[in-house]
């Protein structure tokens, strides 16, 4: 589980009322900062805080942003908030209040990893994600990177990496084979660096405060 010193932080912000804005969001978090030269980047980051994934798997996130970095051809950046599974709801909690959140840290992770465009995934039975993503991007300033927002069917393996990245390529909605990974063939056979939404989410904290803001320890690295 996450530790409980980075529950309030991550999830401070969030208004019965809707979703934040992007002012409401900076004016909590401040501007997501440009990468600086000179000081440690977000891969660098990321693995001084033991951040792993927290979709299921627990894959150092600071690899898969190395390996999308160290590919060939132009990467592509997947949030994948499609979170299928019965009972999930985390992701679309963190898309649905806190969206700039998720946008900030796919940001963060595109940059470092030299991707040139986002697509972020929601599901199709989830309209209030959808809607708050929407805004999220209309309203995201210009000089990032792209952001294409899709709807995937409800389905049970709709959230399963190489399920999505099938079905954004024109495929069906059904895991394939691994390897590839979506790291060096994955949406229209582009390296793709795939993170879910509570993973982008620390991401973000990660990029402003830094790895020792944001340690996770050994009993604290999975959700």
């Amino acid at each position: 589980m996450i530790a409980a010193a980075t529950l309030p932080r991550l999830l401070a912000g969030i208004d019965p009322q809707g979703p934040l804005d992007l002012a409401r969001h900076e004016d909590l978090h401040g501007a997501l900062p440009a990468p600086q030269r000179g000081s440690a980047g977000l891969a660098e980051e990321l693995a001084q805080a033991g951040l792993l994934g927290h979709g299921g798997a627990s894959f150092p996130s600071a690899r898969k942003v190395e390996a999308v970095a160290a590919a060939r051809g132009r990467p592509i950046m997947l949030v994948n908030a499609v979170e299928a599974e019965p009972a999930s709801e985390k992701d679309r909690l963190l898309v649905e209040t806190l969206p700039h959140l998720v946008l900030d840290g796919a940001v963060a992770a595109a940059r470092a990893a030299g991707c040139t465009e986002i697509a972020f995934a929601v599901r199709d039975g989830s309209p209030a994600a959808y809607s708050a993503a929407s805004r999220a991007i209309a309203e995201r300033p210009s000089g990032e990177p792209p952001v294409t927002l899709f709807q995937v069917p409800d389905a049970y393996v709709g959230g399963q990496e190489t399920s999505l990245v099938n079905y954004l390529s024109g495929g069906s909605l059904r895991p394939t084979f691994t390897p590839p990974r979506p790291a060096e063939r994955g949406i229209n056979k582009r390296p793709t660096l795939v993170n879910n939404a509570e993973t982008l989410a620390h991401v973000a904290l990660i990029a402003r405060h830094g790895a020792r803001s944001a340690r996770h320890g050994p009993a604290s690295r999975r959700c």
